[in-house]
Parts: C-alpha cells; sequence; structure tokens
C-alpha cells in the first residue's frame, strides 16, 4: 500500500525469478529498512504457494495417480 520512489530501492542485480526477496530501501542517510518482497508468474501465486488441500482433495488425488496409460 505504499508507493517507494524506485532510485531509493537498493538492490545489486535485477530479480529476475519467481520467489521472495528481502530488498532493502534507502530512506535516509542511516536509515535502510529491509522490505520482503514477493514475485508471482503473471496469473497469480506461484505453484505450492496456495494452502494445504483439504482430505477430500487429497483422496481425490490419490485416486487419479492410479489410472493406466
Amino acid at each position: 500500500g505504499f508507493e517507494v520512489d524506485r532510485r531509493k530501492i537498493v538492490l545489486d542485480s535485477p530479480i529476475k525469478s519467481v520467489g521472495e526477496y528481502d530488498v532493502p530501501v534507502r530512506l535516509g542517510p542511516e536509515v535502510t529498512p529491509t522490505v520482503k518482497v514477493k514475485v508471482a508468474p503473471e496469473g497469480g501465486e506461484p505453484a505450492g504457494a496456495a494452502e494445504e488441500p483439504s482430505d477430500e482433495a487429497a483422496t481425490v488425488s490419490d485416486d487419479s495417480s492410479s489410472e493406466t496409460d
């Protein structure tokens, strides 16, 4: 919910991968807090980031793995 001037973001190299990063932001001469940044692929959260499946969903998943080719 906060806007930060991009010139205040301190990165050694650009972020080019999905994941979570701790990014330092220089607010003043001796004030550089770190903020957590989550980078997600276009369209939503990365795989595995959703809540754990319920027991019912796990049962359905187990049944589908027994199919034969």
